[in-house]
């Protein structure tokens, strides 16, 4: 499968800690240093703050126990990179923080495709068994299927969920009007997510850390992905400076 219009839509980074107080004091503090030099807009309830573009292309929140961030549609994967180091940079030396509970990172990469029952003909490719179809005996041919894989890499694990997709079936993981009328008719959608448990990160280097962990996250997101939808059938290369 020919894999050069694949693309990282949407990256997203949440981290979970044991819960801090000081959120009740800080809120504000927060708003104002993340949203220095950059036009943001901003809510701030009881435990939980939130900043987001005009647009809803970048998403920030911190909570007394979780915080996150979200890029759709990055120019680069960069950007998404030095956003988040950004946001957890000023959020966990706030807030206290020292050590994580959790760390994850997830990346919605989408492939566009000319014809839905042709894609979905070659994803049923991978489920032959020596020329024998693995539904041959439930008597009935798919019209659409889905991969789900867990993998441990490790002390961290990732999990992928693939399968032919249209339109109309992802808009509801984007919060961006501007990005949804931008996405692809008809598609290979690929949920992958790269997360870890109790990370040993140093608490004097934590965010720089978690920078490292989260760049890891995108790039084998992209690579292993890509990889993967190669070897149903065709050449892959993947597009310098593409997120």
């Amino acid at each position: 499968m020919d894999t050069s219009g694949l693309r990282q839509w949407k990256l997203v980074a949440e981290i979970h800690y044991p819960g801090s107080a000081s959120i009740f004091d800080k809120r504000g503090q927060l708003v104002q240093s993340f949203g220095r030099g950059r036009s943001l807009k901003w809510r701030i309830a009881d435990n939980r703050v939130q900043l987001y573009d005009e647009k809803r292309q970048l998403t920030a929140f911190g909570s007394h126990d979780s915080a996150g961030i979200s890029v759709e549609a990055p120019a680069t994967a960069d950007f998404f990179n030095e956003s988040a180091q950004q946001w957890f940079g000023v959020l966990l030396p706030e807030l206290g923080v020292s050590r994580l509970n959790r760390i994850s990172v997830r990346s919605l990469l989408l492939l566009p495709q000319p014809d839905f029952a042709d894609l979905t003909g070659k994803l049923r490719t991978v489920l032959d068994r020596d020329g024998a179809s693995l539904w041959t005996a439930f008597g009935l041919e798919p019209v659409d299927l889905g991969f789900a894989f867990l993998f441990e890499q490790g002390r961290a694990k990732i999990s992928l969920e693939l399968g032919p997709m249209k339109k109309a079936e992802v808009e509801g993981d984007f919060e961006s009007d501007s990005v949804v009328q931008k996405l692809p008719e008809i598609l290979v959608f690929a949920d992958f997510r790269y997360f870890e448990s109790n990370p040993e990160f140093d608490r004097k280097s934590l965010v720089t850390d978690m920078s490292r962990f989260i760049k890891a996250g995108c790039d084998q997101a992209y690579e292993r992905t890509s990889a993967l939808l190669a070897s149903i059938g065709g050449g892959h290369d993947r597009l310098e400076g593409k997120a």
